[in-house]
């Protein structure tokens, strides 16, 4: 398979796993709506294992063979992974302490019949919310490092593109006029990608 066709195969089952995380991301929120909380919980497990393919599907390509435009396509499905993992997160944190509240909420019911069985319970699932927050952080921190690798691979990429057209500008006045143009708009596209990244590190920030 030549290199263009095994990346716009990769490419395609990406955007097949990215449509059905955004649907099952959907479905989460709507049981969230209606306290399905157990629902939440196994649809969360499901959306993270497509994840999980995602990523692989990812880090399966080897970027010094494909041409700059498929680079830049593939940080951008990577940049859409992270927003989806993101995604995850919060609603499964949210899931968690909606569940934690209901669950508080049932412990002065005073029709229970075993309040301290209840209590334990209600300890027990605080102990499973603290441990699933923090494999989350730990997840979100590979995120990170996974998103500014890509980013410094697509710098790299762009550098040396920028050195051999700087040789052209040197020669060609006309091509130097038209570079010139690339270089403002490529500026204004580094300060929209600044702002995505805060953006998400912001996100990040709040659900931590």
């Amino acid at each position: 398979m030549s290199v263009t066709g095994g990346f716009q195969e990769y490419q395609k089952k990406a955007n097949v796993l990215i449509s059905h995380v955004e649907q099952k991301l959907s479905s989460m929120n709507a049981m969230l709506t209606n306290e399905n909380y157990e629902g939440c919980r196994v649809i969360g497990d499901d959306i993270q294992m497509m994840l999980e393919s995602l990523l692989n599907i990812t880090d399966a390509v080897n970027e010094d063979e494909l041409a700059s435009g498929q680079r830049l396509q593939l940080h951008r499905i990577r940049c859409v992974y992270c927003e989806l993992a993101s995604h995850l997160e919060s609603s499964r944190s949210r899931a968690s302490k909606e569940a934690s509240r209901h669950e508080l909420f049932s412990a002065f019911d005073p029709s229970a019949e075993d309040q301290n069985a209840t209590t334990h319970q209600l300890l027990h699932s605080e102990s499973e919310g603290i441990s699933r927050s923090t494999q989350a952080v730990e997840h979100i921190l590979n995120q990170a490092t996974a998103g500014h690798s890509s980013l410094v691979s697509t710098f790299n990429v762009l550098e040396r593109a920028g050195g051999r057209v700087r040789e052209l500008t040197a020669n060609i006045p006309l091509v130097n006029n038209i570079i010139l143009s690339i270089n403002r708009k490529y500026k204004r596209d580094q300060i929209i990608l600044g702002s995505v990244v805060a953006v998400l590190l912001f996100i990040i920030w709040i659900f931590w």
